[in-house]
């Protein structure tokens, strides 16, 4: 079945022997018979009664294409998809991305899926080929917490852990005010109305905590929020997908904080797993 996930007023053939996709206006009408009075609405190719009705503003994936969550660690290919084109994983929204794309390859995000999968399913004896590094750990979390947002365009998740990795300070995720409705002002970028998951996870931090704090987050923060980062004294920021404007990462190297990208953090674990970003050997948990 060619899967479709969004697609300005289209409705999708649910059958999995059709790939009819097109305008509402486009379907046929046959009639439910005697028993029930009425039409219905059916594919004008197969007539096949099962459709998908798609919500505006969205558009179709095709069959067989590799294609990514926005919400949690999930990538695969939208044959796996949910009947309704969404993420098997967590329902979230989900949206195609090229195997060569540098920051969301399907091969990477399948790695970083299997890895923390493996370390979930089969945490002892332990595996050390297959466990996740704290990169990976900590900006799966954030991808978990970034699936409480209600923003329907985009949700951001932001942790911020200790520099020795031994406690998680803080959590928050781009949303409306406490009490306030779990809906956007606007559907237009920049304009959600919504608090940014960075200023969230702030707010909630204690800043007098004596150790070095670091930030991990879905998406790199846009300039405001990389002020606030530079006031709350975190010292490394980390992010899986970069910002529509680099502003705010380019403010944060300014001042000398460390700003990097999950797969340049992942490696420099790897490299030296010994080390203040990455000690495994200094954890409590780290004979586990």
């Amino acid at each position: 079945m060619k899967v479709v996930v969004t697609s300005k007023g289209e409705v999708q053939c649910g059958s999995e022997k059709c790939s009819w996709a097109g305008g509402r206006s486009q379907l046929k009408y046959v009639s439910n018979g005697d028993r029930t009075p009425g039409v219905r609405a059916v594919c004008p190719w197969c007539h096949s009664a099962r459709l998908i009705f798609v919500p505006e503003n969205h558009q179709a994936i095709g069959r067989g294409s590799a294609v990514k969550c926005d919400v949690c660690v999930w990538a695969g290919r939208s044959t796996e998809l949910r009947e309704d084109g969404s993420c098997p994983l967590c329902k979230g929204r989900v949206r195609e991305i090229h195997d060569t794309d540098t920051n969301v390859s399907l091969g990477k995000m399948k790695e970083l899926q299997e890895r923390v999968h493996r370390s979930m399913v089969n945490p002892w004896p332990p595996q050390q080929a297959s466990r996740p590094s704290w990169p990976e750990t900590w900006m799966a979390i954030a991808h978990v917490i970034a699936a409480r947002s209600y923003d329907p365009r985009l949700k951001v998740g932001a942790i911020i852990v200790t520099s020795d990795n031994t406690q998680m300070l803080s959590g928050g995720y781009n949303g409306n005010f406490a009490g306030g409705p779990h809906e956007h002002e606007s559907p237009e970028p920049g304009l959600s109305g919504f608090i940014h998951a960075e200023t969230n996870a702030l707010l909630k931090l204690d800043f007098n905590h004596p150790k070095e704090k670091h930030m991990y987050l879905t998406h790199s923060p846009c300039r405001m929020c990389a002020k606030l980062i530079v006031n709350a004294g975190i010292r490394r920021v980390v992010f899986a997908v970069a910002y529509r404007d680099p502003s705010g990462v380019d403010l944060l190297r300014d001042v000398g904080i460390e700003a990097l990208h999950i797969d340049e953090a992942i490696k420099q674990a790897r490299e030296s797993p010994t080390s203040s970003s990455s000690p495994a050997t200094r954890t409590s948990g780290a004979s586990r």
